[in-house]
């Protein structure tokens, strides 16, 4: 089923003119229309750039990817068959964006803290507690941190983590395994540092 979203009410351009429904604006990108794919990006990018967020801190590194993720979709929007939610099908060539981004990239650096994203969220309480998380997240060996979010948080499969990443289901179920017990150590941790 084609979603009937409206661009214009997505939040972006809007002294473009009329709305713009998004199956017009992929037949207008199809056609290289560039303010269409203007349109697309804009209407796009930031629940995208909130995805992968949440694999890396760096605000320029998920700028990259993003962009990386967003000339696949444009490169590829001619095989998308308008089956399921558009956006869930540039959300999976994102993600898979991103997998390739740290499969190339070896030497990751741990992130700052300050360059968590925010959650929806506008309570103070929420905010601590996702920028917790994140930071725990953050802690983790780069593949597992990886294969976490993939499944936990993204819902993935391991199936599809497995396709995804170029590593075995049994590989990603030992991610997630030891993922667990190095986050069960670090709380342990922090609580009995906590309770000194």
């Amino acid at each position: 089923m084609l979603e009937t979203v409206q661009i214009e009410n997505a939040g972006i351009v809007r002294d473009t003119g009329p709305d713009i429904a998004l199956s017009d604006t992929i037949e207008l990108c199809l056609k290289g229309d560039i303010r269409a794919q203007e349109r697309l990006y804009r209407a796009f990018f930031p629940k995208m750039m909130a995805l992968v967020k949440r694999y890396t801190g760096d605000p320029g590194e998920a700028t990259e990817i993003v962009n990386n993720g967003f000339l696949r979709v444009f490169k590829k929007l001619s095989a998308y068959g308008h089956l399921g939610s558009f956006e869930g099908w540039v959300k999976k060539i994102v993600v898979n964006a991103t997998a390739d981004y740290f499969r190339y990239k070896k030497d990751t650096p741990e992130k700052f803290m300050a360059h968590l994203p925010e959650p929806r969220s506008n309570e103070l309480h929420d905010k601590d507690n996702y920028k917790y998380l994140l930071s725990l997240l953050y802690q983790l060996p780069h593949t597992t941190r990886l294969v976490i979010n993939l499944f936990i948080i993204d819902g993935y499969t391991y199936t599809e983590i497995a396709a995804i990443t170029n590593i075995s289901e049994s590989t990603c179920r030992w991610h997630i395994s030891h993922g667990r017990k190095i986050l069960q150590q670090i709380i342990e941790k922090t609580r009995k540092q906590n309770n000194e």
